[in-house]
């Protein structure tokens, strides 16, 4: 019965096989040209898991068959010098593969670079230095002229100042906070590459902080198993809108707290802590309360929000 030698690889074919694979990954380019995302580069690293396991599994499967050809003696020297060959390839892989995230870094680090030095326009300017001589800005006008700014980090964070200075916050979308973005940067980057040193094992013995980032299910092939590096993934592969920006009313403008002083002259110098001096100042805000919707509207802001409760409460109790 003749051998079909077909179905046999020699040691020097297999070795010539994994040369091959190794100065194909030694001679990679990263395209210069094209956009680089982190959902991509983790796609890209589960198919690197997928194909070092794969060729492994062929690899020994290949030296497996040549036992019918050898002695175990010699199949088990050639199968040493094989692996290691193929340990190197895999790290010409990662080190390839870690270029890559290199340059992805550092391209988001460059816009956070750019979104910070780029400065207002001399409309924005303009406009922002009127703003600051002001001391009545409200919340329609800020949701007014946002868009104005939205596009200018530098816009933005002026405004947010204004805007704390009339007794409201601006909050706007995490990719509007430098700190935060850098640091998340950096700690992205010391994520992706301890996935470099988890690529050519099994999923079971990974570090456990790995295994949902490696996770592929064929028959869901864009859900996210991770969600820490969906985080990622949302902070920096995704555009701001306009619409994730909120404004928060939080204190009293410099004017606002003049009209509440006003309408409060004649208890401001009583003591809550006295009792005759609390009811007086109860009355006071019952009184403003009822004959002062405007300046009832600012009252939580001041120091009589207690008094505000209390007769929310007191009213609640007379209804039932």
């Amino acid at each position: 019965m003749s051998t079909d030698m077909k179905k046999y690889k020699s040691f020097e074919q297999l070795a010539s096989d994994i040369k091959n694979l190794n100065e194909q990954w030694k001679n990679v380019k990263i395209d210069a040209n094209k956009e680089l995302t982190f959902a991509g580069i983790q796609k890209k690293i589960q198919n690197i898991h997928t194909f070092i396991a794969n060729e492994r599994k062929t690899l020994n499967s290949d030296i497996d068959n040549l036992k019918e050809l050898w002695s175990a003696k010699v199949v088990e020297e050639h199968k040493q010098e094989l692996t290691q060959q193929f340990e190197e390839m895999v790290q010409t892989l990662i080190q390839s593969e870690r270029k890559e995230i290199a340059t992805l870094i550092s391209s988001k680090m460059n816009k956070i670079e750019e979104m910070i030095s780029t400065a207002p326009t001399e409309d924005q300017l303009r406009l922002l230095q009127a703003l600051q001589m002001r001391g009545d800005l409200d919340l329609v006008e800020v949701t007014h002229i946002l868009p104005m700014f939205f596009g200018n980090y530098q816009a933005m964070k002026v405004l947010q100042s204004v805007s704390e200075r009339n007794g409201f916050q601006l909050h706007t979308p995490v990719q509007l906070d430098c700190r935060e973005m850098y640091e998340t940067l950096n700690e992205a980057n010391d994520f992706l590459m301890g996935a470099c040193n988890e690529v050519s094992k099994k999923i079971n013995n990974m570090t456990i902080e790995y295994h949902a980032f490696y996770t592929v299910n064929s028959k869901e092939s864009d859900k996210q198993y991770d969600p820490k590096y969906q985080q990622y993934i949302d902070l920096f592969d995704t555009t701001p809108q306009l619409q994730d920006c909120k404004t928060e009313k939080t204190a009293l403008s410099p004017t606002e707290k003049a009209r509440v002083d006003w309408y409060f002259r004649e208890v401001a110098a009583l003591d809550p802590t006295t009792p005759g001096d609390d009811t007086t100042i109860l009355n006071k805000v019952s009184e403003v309360i009822k004959n002062n919707p405007d300046i009832a509207e600012l009252l939580p802001y001041t120091e009589y929000e207690d008094y505000v409760s209390a007769l929310e409460l007191i009213k609640a109790e007379q209804e039932e």
